[in-house]
Parts: structure tokens; C-alpha cells; sequence
């Protein structure tokens, strides 16, 4: 139980400290998809937090863009779960880069619908059909997480409930 209150306030001392832009996630967010861009033989460069595709398109990370509050929020979730073992806890940090993965698709979808049709396009299939799929995403990244930790179905989930009364 210790070891969970310490990786939680650290979880919260990491999001206040990168605050002010989260730094460097949005940043590595746009390294990391302008790399697939660029093997996808789209090419593009990278400034700070900017993906400038055919020196013309400009995509701006933002760090809501950045997956950072997603895999916060996941990661609080599950620390917030009082019946889970710390092993049970600490393997939840196995998912982030799934989560993060999740977060590139999403972010390549848009884009890839910005190249070849409009920019009205990339912000609606961002605004909407991306943060469905990243939710989905992440709930199915949940669910998985539960069966490898062996608390799905119902009844296993029960089990250790009762074993915490």
C-alpha cells in the first residue's frame, strides 16, 4: 500500500511539474508521427511541437493532443482501486506506450485525412471520430489489462473484493 501512495504523488508531483504545456509530450507526440510520415513517404519536418507536411500544412501537437491526460487518468484510475496489489498496480505502467500508441493512431488518422482531403476534414474526423477511437482504445486497453491480471470476469472480481472485507 505505501509503494501505491508513492507512485501516486509522484504521478501528480510529474503532471504538475510538466503542467505548463507537458512538456516534452507534445513534442515526442510529433517526433514520433512525423517519423511514421516520413516512412510512410510523406514528407515532413518537425519543429518543436509542429509537424510542417509539404512546407505548406502545419499540425500543431497540443498537449491535449499529447495522450498525457489519457494515460494520467488510466494510470490514476487503476492506483485508485483499493484491491489490487501493488504488483497488480505496478503493471498498469506496461500500457503506456499502448496507450501512447493508440494516441499516434488517432493523430495519423487525422492528419492522413488533412493530406489527401481538407483541413476541415482532419479537424472533424479529430475532433470526433478520433477521440471515440481513442476512448475505445483505451477501454479495450482496460479490459485487457483486467484479464491478464486475472479480475475478469465477474466472479474473479468478486473473489478479490471479498478478500479485502
Amino acid at each position: 500500500m505505501k509503494y501505491s501512495i508513492f507512485i501516486v504523488v509522484g504521478i501528480i508531483l510529474l503532471f504538475l511539474y510538466s503542467a505548463p504545456g507537458f512538456k516534452p509530450m507534445p513534442q515526442i507526440t510529433a517526433s514520433v508521427n512525423s517519423w511514421v510520415l516520413n516512412q510512410a513517404g510523406i514528407e515532413n519536418s518537425v519543429i518543436s511541437n509542429i509537424i510542417v507536411i509539404d512546407g505548406f500544412y502545419n499540425v500543431s501537437v497540443s498537449a491535449e493532443c499529447s495522450g498525457i491526460i489519457l494515460i494520467l487518468i488510466f494510470i490514476l484510475t487503476i492506483h485508485a482501486l483499493p484491491f489490487l496489489s501493488n504488483k497488480q498496480k505496478v503493471s498498469s505502467f506496461v500500457l503506456i506506450p499502448v496507450l501512447f500508441l493508440g494516441n499516434i493512431i488517432r493523430l495519423l488518422m487525422s492528419i492522413l485525412v488533412g493530406v489527401y482531403s481538407t483541413k476541415e476534414a482532419m479537424v472533424f474526423v479529430h475532433n470526433s471520430f478520433g477521440q471515440v477511437f481513442l476512448y475505445i482504445w483505451a477501454i479495450g486497453m482496460y479490459i485487457v489489462w483486467l484479464k491478464v491480471m486475472k479480475l475478469f470476469p465477474r466472479d474473479s472480481f468478486d473473489k478479490n473484493l471479498s478478500e479485502v472485507s
